[in-house]
């Protein structure tokens, strides 16, 4: 048996019970684990019994070691590239105690030193004393030691520090100084590499541990208390449909009703955020929508869940509030409703009987917070042309205050314009009621009715558009003054900061339905332009045309306005009725003085000479 290079020159390494397997049997080293490669110290005296007890043939053909060996505090290891012949050995039996090296002497060695055996050096080694170049053709050996490996550096292929200079056959008397520059360099690029090898072990390890403690379902634990609501569901909802294709993605019904209230208040904000966030596709909002059956009158699904929300609300004042309803016309025509297996499309007011008579209209009733910002729609009905003044009057007294009662909510007033079925609804509910307290009772309940301030500032306008007001003083109020504005700014260009145009003077059949016409019209800019025009003409010498007393009306329709649509706490500049309602915030008289002036007002028509309207 011939021994490895790479053993001989690591024989120091080696454990005993390797050593011996290795030399008296046919054991190979990769027979033995990693961790048995590096040994404590050899016990030669275990060595020469294990070979005194061997038979005379066995050692004779194991044997491949010189009989001698010698310790040496030199770090050189000599190494023999061809087998060696074992010498000629005399067979015995009796065991041969090994000869002991007495404490003192020079051949003794000390802890650390390398073991090595007296063999015969290879040929083309460097022999002790000689420069260090090596001779034409010499290679150094290409297999170090595999007890040289840490097991962080097994990672990066990096020898051990310790056998540098070994495994080339150098010393370090033999060092050059250019050849101790480049070891230098070597052993410093070793250290550094090391401590790169062990920060990548380390981190390998971090991010493995990593990797089993943060999985999904510990990141969304983590990270409930730490997100709103609506986050927290978008995240979960992201990690849950990760990696799924469109048809295969699932969403809570939670997270598609939020996502159904973000389709209604935007849908181009909602098509860009399906772009960059796991939102679901607008056409499963809509089956999601169909899903809940709403059928004309009191809307049920409506009605019990504003229920489990009045039962939360805990300030009394919350659950104030007042009705609203209107009427919107719809586009008229029946269809068939496939899930439902019925016609749709005709006249409903929920009263029980079947009409033949296609809807072109719808009543709606909403429900709004007095005290605090809510509102919902409540209740609909399809009707042909305006609803009766003995329906409406039936449907508010009979199904949607007294559900809204039943519920929890306090009614306290309802709000509509000026309709003519309005009116004459209204009139029969309050009838016996003081004409300067209107209401109504219903469930013991009292309730007040009122008109939409809106509409009557749209109302006012619209009756100046072909008449002129006469006031109390008896001045007179036109509204072709204002439109002189735009002759004088068209001109002389003298009013280039006015907002005015020719549908604030002359507005179609659409625009007459805009408030926002209306309150541009009888605002404070115009009644300053009113101001400078008036200045204007006088400075031109020109007779007045009563621009200024067109200007005072404007500015008491402003107030007035303000007065009624107000939302701050203190009032803003040059508007000091454009706050909350309070004792000290002078409302009440105003109204008292707007309430006398508005009753004197008469309306005449432009045409038909001195008749009133």
């Amino acid at each position: 048996m011939s021994v490895p290079v790479h053993l001989c020159m690591n024989f120091h390494l080696l454990q005993p019970q390797v050593i011996i397997d290795l030399f008296f049997s046919n054991f190979s080293i990769s027979d033995y684990p990693e961790e048995q490669w590096s040994p404590p110290p050899i016990d030669f005296a275990q060595v020469e019994c294990a070979r005194a007890e061997r038979s005379d043939g066995e050692l004779a053909n194991n044997i491949s070691m010189h009989d001698t060996v010698a310790v040496s505090p030199s770090p050189e290891v000599s190494v023999e590239s061809q087998p060696i012949p074992s010498p000629a050995i005399t067979p015995r039996r009796t065991p041969v105690a090994p000869t002991i090296v007495p404490k003192g002497t020079p051949s003794r060695p000390k802890p650390g030193y390398v073991i090595r055996g007296t063999l015969p050096r290879p040929p083309g080694a460097i022999p002790r004393g000689s420069p260090s170049r090596p001779k034409p053709g010499f290679t150094f050996p290409q297999t170090p030691s595999r007890s040289s490996y840490s097991p962080r550096q097994k990672d990066c292929s990096v020898r051990s520090r310790k056998s540098l200079l070994s495994e080339f056959g150098i010393t370090r008397k033999d060092v050059t100084p250019r050849k101790k520059a480049l070891w230098t360099a070597l052993r410093d690029t070793s250290f550094k590499l090391d401590t790169v090898c062990s920060k990548k072990y380390l981190l390998k390890k971090r991010l493995a541990e990593s990797h089993r403690k943060w999985n999904d379902e510990n990141v969304l634990e983590y990270l409930r208390d730490k997100l709103a609501p609506g986050t927290r569901m978008l995240v979960e909802n992201e990690l849950k449909n990760r990696g799924k294709s469109k048809g295969r993605k699932r969403y809570t019904r939670q997270f598609q009703c939020m996502s159904l209230a973000m389709l209604r208040k935007g849908p181009k904000a909602y098509r860009f955020a399906r772009k960059v966030m796991g939102f679901p596709a607008p056409r499963t909002l809509q089956r999601l929508a169909n899903s809940v059956e709403f059928t004309p009158g009191v809307c049920g699904p409506i009605k019990k869940e504003l229920k489990v929300i009045v039962n939360k609300m805990k300030d009394p004042r919350d659950k104030v509030c007042f009705v609203q309803f209107d009427e919107v016309a719809i586009h008229s025509g029946i269809f068939y409703n496939e899930s439902k297996d019925r016609v749709d499309g005709f006249v409903d007011m929920d009263d029980g009987i079947e009409s033949t008579e296609i809807a072109d209209h719808a009543l709606v009733f909403m429900v709004q917070g007095l005290y605090t910002n809510w509102k919902q729609p409540f209740a609909f009905f399809f009707t042909k042309g305006t609803v009766s003044a003995s329906d409406l009057k039936r449907i508010l007294t009979e199904e949607v205050i007294p559900a809204l009662q039943e519920i929890g909510l306090i009614v306290k007033a309802t709000v509509c314009d000026r309709g003519a079925t309005n009116v004459k609804a209204i009139k029969q509910l309050i009838a016996g009621s003081p004409e300067d307290d209107p209401y109504f009772i219903v469930n013991g309940e009292k309730i007040y009715a009122l008109f939409d301030n809106p509409h009557l500032l749209k109302v006012t306008r619209n009756h100046l558009l072909d008449k002129v007001l006469i006031r109390s003083d008896g001045t007179v109020v036109d509204i072709d003054h204002i439109k002189d504005i735009l002759k004088y700014d068209i001109n002389d260009k003298i009013f280039r900061a006015t907002k005015l145009a020719d549908v604030h003077t002359n507005p179609g059949t659409k625009a007459k339905m805009r408030v926002k016409y209306a309150a541009q019209l009888f605002s404070n800019s115009v009644k300053a332009a009113l101001l400078v025009l008036e200045r204007y003409r006088r400075k031109k010498g020109l007779p007045s045309g009563g621009h200024a007393n067109t200007a005072q009306f404007v500015g008491f329709m402003d107030k007035l306005f303000d007065s009624v649509n107000g939302y701050t706490k203190h009032p803003l500049r040059g508007k000091p009725y454009y706050r909350y309602l309070t004792d000290e915030s002078g409302h009440f008289e105003f109204w008292a003085k707007a309430k006398e002036e508005i009753k004197s007002w008469r309306f005449r028509f432009k045409k038909m000479g001195p008749k009133t309207a």
